[in-house]
């Protein structure tokens, strides 16, 4: 397993990596090490303050190592901020599935309310030698770049709002958890686009693999929940009956019981089959259930 940690500045990234050297006993790369040995060593001719070329140098090095350890089932922990947006590109889906992605951000409320405390802990981990241009505006454009970028391309951002350590303590749990939920469909920009307009995903770009003949897009949603809509020839599509065993229905919260009457009306207007509801439960959830993208159940409530 190799865990890829990545964020703005000052969002505790290499704390985060610290203390999961210590739980996992994963060994440790920093990128900052890998940058200032290539600029010491004469090895370039960029600076520290030449981040976006650092990424496009740095990027193509630390991709490579991360293949060679999962080649080798090796465990490793690559933290930095030299990673790009769309880093999923450069991987095929055997190295995928053996990374983890973390990306760590500060919200403006946080940044606002917490900002002596942020600067002070600046040098917990690694000795900052100048960080008086660290502004509480410059962080905040900072931490909104990140969360921008990684979020148009399908990446979960780990969004501190409150709580720090609550945060970094979950993050470095080893309880499982829902990365993701992953849903197969015959015609992949269909499905893509239904939660897209219907429910306010926001999509990446895509991946496909020209090999395989696989498509998919990450959808994700306001939470940072979500979802990949798949498509690969040759997969089996058997019917989809109401009552049977396997997963049932993805359910979405939309906030109020207007929205979904509102968006249960929409979606009946627009052709899908409402199979129960709008109505309260007798476990006290307001929800409808439709028959949305190819016969697949989405459950919408409060």
């Amino acid at each position: 397993m190799v865990i890829l940690i990545t964020g703005a500045s000052h969002t505790g990234k290499t704390v985060l990596a610290q203390r999961m050297l210590e739980q996992y006993k994963y060994p440790y790369l920093s990128v900052d090490h890998l940058k200032m040995g290539l600029i010491r060593s004469g090895n370039t001719e960029l600076t520290p303050m030449d981040d976006d070329k650092l990424t496009d140098y740095l990027w193509p090095i630390e991709r490579e190592m991360i293949k060679t350890a999962i080649e080798n089932k090796q465990n490793l922990i690559v933290e930095g901020c030299y990673i790009p947006f769309d880093w999923r590109k450069d991987f095929e889906e055997e190295y995928l599935s053996e990374i983890r992605f973390i990306c760590l951000a500060l919200s403006d409320t946080y940044i606002d309310s917490h900002f002596d405390a942020i600067t002070s802990h600046a040098s917990d981990v690694e000795n900052r030698m100048d960080d008086s241009d660290c502004t509480k505006e410059w962080l905040m454009e900072c931490n909104r770049e990140f969360i921008k970028g990684f979020s148009n391309a399908g990446e979960k951002v780990t969004l501190i709002e409150g709580g720090y350590e609550k945060t970094i303590e979950s993050l470095c749990s080893t309880d499982s958890f829902i990365e993701h939920v992953a849903l197969f469909v015959n015609d992949v920009e269909k499905g893509r686009d239904f939660f897209v307009k219907y429910l306010g995903g926001v999509s990446n770009d895509g991946y496909h693999n020209e090999k395989t003949g696989f498509r998919s897009y990450f959808i994700t949603f306001g939470n940072g929940a979500r979802l990949e809509v798949m498509s690969k020839p040759g997969v089996l599509d058997p019917s989809k009956e109401q009552e049977r065993t396997g997963y049932e229905h993805i359910a979405f919260s939309v906030g109020s019981k207007e929205r979904v009457d509102e968006l249960t009306k929409i979606l009946r207007e627009d052709g899908y089959e409402v199979l129960r509801g709008p109505r309260t439960t007798g476990d006290g959830y307001y929800e409808s259930c439709i028959v949305g993208v190819e016969g697949n159940h989405v459950e919408i409530t409060v």
